[in-house]
């Protein structure tokens, strides 16, 4: 295997919050002033309220991170659906439709969406916690999601 080292989007404009690429499209969520932009491929799709902090592709959608809310769209900007994912998130992996929630620390303990470490979310579902298919199907389960504790011993 060999790496090669390309810059897919550049932005002298706006800061770059977060970016996301598929089948060499580039999703790009940016800071704008009193907002946030979505572009594909160079060309602003939509704008929103700030607070967004993670954009991933799914299979036919795209979704936005904002606090505790998941919401998806068209690949257009058109709002499709969004669903409660909880505090914490730490990153988000598309599977499937949808994609694969996992939380920080913060997020696993007590009684909230994130205490079972790693969920599923898709535009129009609930959302469903993918721990006990994780046992059931013998999957190696913590190395889907990592920690950053610096401070740990």
């Amino acid at each position: 295997m060999q790496l090669q080292e390309d810059t897919l989007f550049e932005s002298e404009k706006w800061p770059i919050i977060d970016a996301d690429c598929k089948n060499r499209q580039v999703l790009v969520l940016l800071k704008g002033k009193g907002e946030n932009l979505v572009q594909l491929n160079g060309e602003t799709i939509m704008t929103g309220s700030t607070g967004h902090s993670k954009i991933r592709f799914t299979k036919e959608h795209f979704c936005l991170l904002n606090d505790r809310t998941l919401s998806f769209y068209t690949l257009a900007g058109e709002f499709v659906s969004d669903c409660e994912v909880g505090p914490f998130i730490f990153e988000l992996m598309p599977y499937q439709q949808g994609v694969l929630c996992s939380y920080g620390d913060e997020g696993v303990f007590g009684n909230r969406n994130g205490q079972n470490r790693l969920n599923y979310a898709a535009p129009f579902q609930q959302l469903e916690s993918y721990y006990d298919i994780a046992v059931q199907n013998q999957l190696l389960y913590d190395p889907l999601f990592a920690r950053y504790k610096p401070y740990a011993c």
